[in-house]
């Protein structure tokens, strides 16, 4: 069974996996991995190719928790997955 489609922020991709899965943590996330067959990761739904689309499990992470890590002495900076431009 197909699960819903959905388009990309602009509306002009269309992605209609056959199931969609929004971990809230990283347990649920390998949980989520390890029971699909096939996984492909949407991030924050900017995409403008069908790239990202799959007849498997399509994850969205912008549900997991967040991370932002600075390191002055290497001059880095760490983000999570879905971090948007403008949070940074």
């Amino acid at each position: 069974m197909q699960g819903p489609a959905a388009t990309n922020w602009a509306g002009n991709v269309l992605f209609s996996p056959a199931a969609w899965a929004s971990p809230t943590s990283v347990a649920e996330l390998a949980e989520t991995v390890a029971r699909a067959e096939r996984v492909r990761v949407l991030g924050t739904g900017h995409s403008f190719s069908s790239t990202a689309d799959t007849d498997g499990t399509l994850l969205r992470l912008d549900a997991m928790p967040r991370e932002l890590r600075v390191d002055a002495a290497t001059s880095t900076v760490r983000v999570s997955a879905a971090t948007r431009w403008g949070e940074l």
